[in-house]
């Protein structure tokens, strides 16, 4: 898959931040440089078109970007997309909704021509990720935010789950709460074969979160909790069985995003959803909670820039899920081999949802723009081996060729080539 990605980045000694654009065209690189500090004021939700067409305007004053872009809007429909991605390192840049940006009078980011989405600050592992992939899709359900009812969250999500199922595509579910009557019962009750259902207990420390993800061994990641900033630091807070039987409002459990993408990036993990308040929220130079996670080894994590009603929250996860499943299920009918899942691609029909619900016209309320999709540069891909290897015996034979394949870019220029040869005949 084709990428665009917009770097927006201080610019030492000169107001205002640097824009870059790399692109697939024959169009040189060219550094021009944008202020953002009028559109800052432009406070959301009444403000969506104005924002959207501000960022438009800035990333297009410079000839060869405005060629770019024109380039970029003729990709036809129909087509693979060609997603339009922002690594913005400027701390006032970040914080701006780029989901908003507009072009010919239309809202990008709900069109599947050119979905949007960024690059995360911090992350210096990865690019062009490439995971193993053995059926069933292992995914993991942390439903526990203190105060708010994730009955209608895990319904939506274990309806997606349903459907894939009947289509074909074989998934095991992980769920963890610490909401007895409102979560783990019924999902007890439904005698889902497929389902492990485990009490967040109380003290915590009896069965750590971070453990249970990590012998969860996900593919997908759900966390539906609340998000915290304390000291430019990012926390997930969940609550265990004690925290909703005292229903005071506080949890026991906080959780680092940090530790959450380590522990998350161990277990092989594609995609973590932070379904929480502020998961994406960026109004310093610090990370937000969902580049954290990716900055940690995770290729994609999907957050809110702000506080999200829990209505939208749930509403996010159900039309999200079925597009995510889909996707996986078309990946793994093609066999054998390297197959590309667009993770890019996966916000436009949850963002559509979002917009429907909040009156129908996109400029009028920007509740569409809220989930963030943050991501490693380069295309996802998933790796099916061939019947009979298992996904763990897959996993090491990419890690083995990953290690190789650094040491043959770290050696040294006058290296005798053999050396080299050498490694590359060691590559699985």
């Amino acid at each position: 898959m084709k990428e665009v990605v917009v770097y927006v980045d201080p610019a030492a000694g000169m107001p205002g931040a640097a824009c870059r654009i790399e692109s697939p065209f024959d169009v040189p690189d060219v550094v021009s440089f944008l202020t953002v500090d009028d559109l800052t004021q432009l406070v959301p939700p009444g403000v969506v078109r104005q924002l959207g067409e501000g960022l438009s305007d800035r990333i297009r004053q410079n000839p060869t970007v405005q060629q770019v872009l024109d380039l970029v809007l003729a990709h036809p429909p129909g087509q693979v997309s060609l997603p339009i991605l922002f690594r913005v390192g400027d701390p006032l840049a970040h914080s701006l909704s780029w989901e908003a940006l507009v072009a010919g009078n239309d809202f990008l980011a709900l069109g599947e021509r050119w979905p949007i989405a960024r690059i995360a600050r911090g992350s210096t592992l990865d690019r062009d990720p490439v995971r193993p992939f053995v059926p069933p899709l292992r995914l993991m359900c942390v439903l526990s935010a203190v105060g708010q009812d994730a009955a209608e969250e895990w319904t939506g999500i274990h309806a997606a789950v349903t459907a894939a199922r009947a289509a074909g595509l074989p998934v095991q579910v992980t769920l963890v709460s610490g909401d007895e009557a409102g979560v783990l019962e019924p999902a007890r009750a439904l005698g889902d074969p497929d389902l492990t259902v485990v009490a967040l207990p109380n003290p915590a420390a009896d069965v750590p979160v971070l453990a249970l993800v990590e012998n969860s061994q996900p593919h997908i990641l759900h966390v539906f909790g609340h998000g915290a900033i304390a000291n430019d630091i990012g926390m997930v807070e969940l609550g265990t069985i004690g925290d909703f039987e005292r229903a005071d409002g506080t949890s026991s459990v906080l959780v680092r995003a940090e530790e959450l993408g380590l522990a998350a990036r161990r277990t092989g993990a594609w995609c973590v959803v932070l379904n929480i308040c502020r998961g994406a929220e960026a109004g310093s130079a610090a990370l937000t909670h969902a580049e954290e996670v990716v900055a940690h080894g995770v290729p994609a994590a999907v957050g809110m820039r702000r506080q999200v009603d829990v209505d939208d929250a749930n509403a996010f996860s159900r039309e999200w899920y079925p597009g995510v499943l889909a996707a996986v299920q078309r990946v793994v009918a093609a066999g054998a081999g390297q197959h590309e899942l667009a993770w890019s691609d996966t916000l436009v029909a949850a963002r559509r949802r979002l917009r429907d619900l909040h009156g129908g016209n996109p400029g009028d309320d920007d509740t569409w723009t809220l989930p963030v999709l943050y991501k490693l540069p380069g295309p996802f891909r998933l790796e099916l081996p061939p019947a009979g290897v298992g996904e763990n015996q897959e996993r090491t034979r990419l890690s083995e060729g990953d290690t190789l394949g650094g040491l043959i870019d770290v050696l040294p220029a006058g290296a005798d080539a053999s050396i080299a040869a050498e490694l590359r005949g060691l590559v699985p």
